[in-house]
C-alpha cells in the first residue's frame, strides 16, 4: 500500500525534481535561530558526571523519523539514495507536498567508517523541519542514520535538536562539534561496534545521552 504524501519522483540522475532539491553545503545544522539547544533535566550518573537526558524529545524525534522511513520503505527510499550517491557534505531536501505544516526533510551524507571487523558504516544526517520556511518559527529535530556497506539501513540516534548532529567523520570517530551555548567537542569511536548509547557533551561534564534505535525499515527485508 502506497503512502499518499510521498508523491515526488526521485531521479538517480537529478535531485531537482518537484519536491526534492539539492545544494552543495558542508553545514548540517539548521537555519539561524531555528536551531537552539533546549534545556533538559539534569541527572547525576554513578561516576559523578552530570548527564542530561531528554526522553520525551528523543521519543518524539524517533517517532517522526520512523514515520518517514516507514513511508520510504513503501515507496522510494530517499535517504538510502542519498547514501548511495556518496557525496559527502552535499545537502538534499525533500518537501511533503500539500502538508499544511510545510514539513521538509533535509539529508546530508557525512561519510563512512571502516570497523576492525572489516565492515563499513555509513552516516547520514536527517533533519525534520516543520512550521514553514521562516527559520524563527520553524521547528527542527534530527537524527543520524546508520547504513552498512551494502547501503542497508541499520538504525539511528534520534537527537533533540540539529546542533546535536555530528559534523564530520574523522578516522574511525564521529565528531560532534560544540555550537552556540555548548562549547564541548565529542568524538564517538565506531571502530569496534555500534555503541548502544552515545553521550554528547555540552559544557564541562554535562550533555545528552542518546540510545541507538535499531528498527529495520529496509524494503528488501520485509
Amino acid at each position: 500500500m502506497k503512502t499518499p504524501f510521498l508523491v515526488s519522483p526521485f531521479s538517480k540522475d537529478s535531485f531537482s525534481n518537484a519536491g526534492f532539491t539539492s545544494s552543495a553545503s558542508g553545514s548540517t545544522s539548521a537555519d539561524g535561530a531555528g536551531a537552539k539547544r533546549t534545556d533538559s533535566i539534569s541527572a547525576r550518573s554513578g561516576t559523578g558526571k552530570i548527564a542530561l537526558y531528554n526522553s520525551k524529545a528523543a521519543f518524539l524525534v524517533c517517532s517522526l523519523i520512523q514515520i518517514f522511513l516507514t513511508a520510504c520503505s513503501q515507496n522510494t527510499d530517499y535517504p538510502k539514495q542519498v547514501v548511495e550517491k556518496g557525496e559527502v557534505g552535499k545537502q538534499f531536501e525533500y518537501e511533503i507536498k500539500g502538508d499544511p505544516d510545510r514539513t521538509r526533510y533535509r539529508m546530508t551524507y557525512i561519510g563512512s567508517i571502516k570497523t576492525k571487523s572489516d565492515t563499513t558504516l555509513k552516516f547520514l544526517n536527517l533533519i525534520n523541519i516543520t512550521g514553514g520556511f521562516d527559520s524563527r518559527k520553524a521547528h527542527y529535530t534530527g537524527a543520524v542514520l546508520l547504513y552498512d556497506q551494502h547501503n542497508n539501513y541499520l538504525g539511528d540516534y534520534a537527537v533533540q535538536d540539529t546542533l546535536s548532529l555530528p559534523v564530520r567523520v574523522e578516522g574511525t570517530t564521529l565528531v560532534f562539534s560544540g555550537q552556540q551555548d555548548c562549547n564541548a567537542i565529542t568524538k564517538i569511536d565506531f571502530s569496534n561496534e555500534i555503541p548502544k548509547e552515545i553521550f554528547i557533551k555540552c559544557v564541562g561534564d554535562s550533555g545528552d545521552f542518546y540510545p541507538f534505535d535499531h528498527v529495520d525499515f529496509s524494503p528488501d527485508q520485509q
